[in-house]
């Protein structure tokens, strides 16, 4: 079984290189990852049964690393709707953090990376994004 960690990480680290951060128990790198970001992160998280000791160990990693949560609200619901996309959206522009913590399944991580491109360059949402069936999708 060591094989395939290996060989998935191998894989994984020729696609994003250093940027990415996995392994057991990788939750408690959180503050310190973030703290070479910036101090101030707006959490996102997406309840899931059995998440919560996890979620703990990573609000308890920023607290350590003195990384502040700004504001912590929830997720997207499946393939990440259009909905979604824009309360998170309005929350970075309203809480103003330089780091965002994502936690949680697919859909949210890709609504808050479509919510913090809106942030990042401005515009709304449908300058950078297009929505079919109400999802969002990379124009």
């Amino acid at each position: 079984m060591s094989t395939r960690f290996e060989n998935a990480r191998r894989l994984t680290s020729q696609l994003v290189g250093a940027t990415y951060t996995s392994g057991l128990d990788v939750s408690r790198e959180a503050g310190r990852l973030c703290a070479q970001l910036g101090q101030r992160a707006l959490l996102v998280r997406d309840p899931f049964p059995g998440g919560a000791p996890f979620l703990d160990k990573v609000i308890a990693s920023l607290g350590h690393a003195s990384v502040e949560i700004v504001d912590e609200i929830d997720g997207a619901p499946p393939n990440a709707p259009r909905e979604a996309v824009s309360r998170i959206a309005e929350c970075i522009m309203k809480t103003r953090p330089n780091v965002l913590v994502s936690f949680g399944g697919g859909s949210t991580i890709d609504a808050v990376k479509a919510a913090s491109i809106v942030q990042a360059l401005g515009g709304s949402m449908d300058d950078y994004l297009e929505f079919e069936g109400g999802y969002a999708m990379a124009r």
